[in-house]
């Protein structure tokens, strides 16, 4: 995610990048360490974005929503803000890391609008679950989205009847295999799917303050995802796990005299 600092350089955006990594365990404080000290010694090998056998950062961002960031739907287009304003880190990990964004207000064809995104990320899993509330006057809804970039090369299907949004991408470092992203609705949030700027868009019909929900997230050929299918495969058992939450009941069992 984009805040302030980045901002600050002229790197603006609001959509959500993706690092690749081959090993189960955390990775990214190391993987800043080691791009520092290629900074300080000016050894390219160090940085992020080569693979050094654990991962690398290999997605393009730029003007995207990436993998997952949000927009209002306006006249066929989509309408953004700037990099997040304010952070507020709810949960710290190691089991689930959860964080919640605040984004300026900004114009989405007239209308002034503002978003709080509380995402949560479970250990283990390649999915954020994203929860994003948008604040406006003016008019009783608009159509809010979550977008993920189809770059060139890549290959893109909207499965389970548009309730999921897969795209089977190309790095930006060739040798660095193949990067899938995929959008997944929150069961009964009634959205739509199409495509608008080069990118899958799934929209939400939303009143101001209404919180709409969907997991995003990616994997890695190089990985545990080493095909398209493989990972088409694991979003569609997610939208089931979903579909089919599971039920914990307590049952009083009478003691025999």
């Amino acid at each position: 995610m984009y805040g302030p600092a980045l901002e600050a350089t002229g790197e603006i955006t609001s959509g959500i990048d993706v690092w690749s990594k081959r090993v189960p365990n955390f990775v990214i404080n190391s993987f800043y360490k080691h791009d520092a000290e290629g900074t300080r010694t000016h050894n390219p090998a160090l940085s992020y974005h080569k693979d050094d056998g654990v991962g690398l950062d290999s997605y393009f961002v730029g003007p995207t929503r990436g993998c997952g960031g949000t927009a209002v739907v306006s006249d066929n287009k989509l309408w953004v803000s700037k990099n997040y304003t304010h952070l507020k880190q709810i949960a710290d990990g190691p089991v689930r890391f959860e964080f919640e964004l605040t984004y300026a207000p900004w114009n989405a064809n007239g209308i002034e609008v503002t978003e709080t995104k509380r995402i949560t990320l479970d250990a283990g899993t390649h999915l954020n679950k994203i929860d994003s509330t948008f604040t406006f006057n003016g008019t009783p809804t608009i159509q809010a989205a979550a977008a993920i970039a189809i770059h060139a090369g890549a290959d893109f299907s909207a499965i389970e009847d548009g309730h999921i949004l897969s795209v089977w991408d190309t790095p930006q470092d060739p040798t660095a295999g193949r990067i899938a992203t995929g959008i997944i609705e929150f069961p009964d949030q009634q959205a739509t799917a199409s495509q608008i700027d080069g990118q899958g868009v799934l929209a939400f019909p939303v009143h101001s303050g209404q919180t709409f929900t969907y997991y995003a997230g990616s994997g890695w050929s190089e990985a545990d995802m080493p095909t398209q299918q493989a990972w088409n495969t694991y979003l569609q058992e997610k939208l089931f796990e979903l579909d089919h939450p599971l039920q914990i009941r307590w049952t009083k069992v009478r003691k025999k005299p």
